[in-house]
């Protein structure tokens, strides 16, 4: 009976990190192409973030195969995860700064529906996830939610770009955005090294 439960855990978990690998790239190349036509940093920001977790989602999805023998192989995909995260935020901060001292033009390009559907698609799934039993779905969900703010970052452009413009309001939310992941990815990050060190 316990073997059949956890079968049963593991096709659920299997089944949560497929969903998430489907999602977030499917708004990485949403995003990549709408960074492309209009050069906005805080695209890229949730561009590269939606990247590195979809390479964290694939990474997980192939862990998981092998957790139930190697039970300690998905605290440190989670913990790979995180530091690929922060490595993301740390990179977007950069190409932020370097904005505000030297403004590049930025076309405002579908900014309400990329945040619309960045918001839609990151609740959902991380609501999805966080009911997971793995630590790895447990990852995942924060991504999605750390997505999601990202999402309203870009809802906050789109709002604001009728008073504000675009090539000093970009950087600045870009900058937001990442800092704001960055202290999330963080506290993770000592969460999932407790988890570790167990």
């Amino acid at each position: 009976m316990h073997d059949h439960d956890d079968s049963a855990c593991h096709s659920v978990t299997r089944s949560n990190l497929s969903w998430a690998l489907f999602g977030n790239s499917f708004l990485a190349i949403v995003e990549g192409v709408v960074w492309v036509l209009s050069s906005s940093v805080t695209v890229s920001v949730a561009a590269l973030h939606d990247s590195c977790d979809a390479l964290t989602s694939l990474g997980m999805l192939v862990t998981d195969r092998v957790s139930h023998r190697y039970p300690k192989v998905p605290s440190y995909v989670a913990l790979g995860s995180v530091l690929l995260v922060i490595i993301g935020c740390f990179i977007s901060l950069c190409q932020a700064t370097i904005r505000i001292f030297f403004p590049q033009p930025v076309e405002v390009f579908h900014f309400w529906e990329l945040g619309l559907l960045g918001l839609g698609v990151n609740l959902f799934l991380a609501k999805r996830l966080e009911g997971g039993t793995s630590i790895l779905e447990g990852v995942s969900s924060l991504h999605f939610y750390e997505d999601a703010l990202a999402a309203c970052v870009i809802l906050i452009e789109a709002l604001c770009v009728r008073w504000i413009r675009l090539e000093t309001l970009d950087p600045i939310l870009a900058i937001f955005s990442g800092l704001c992941i960055c202290c999330l990815s963080i506290n993770r990050l000592i969460s999932v090294m407790d988890e570790i060190q167990k």
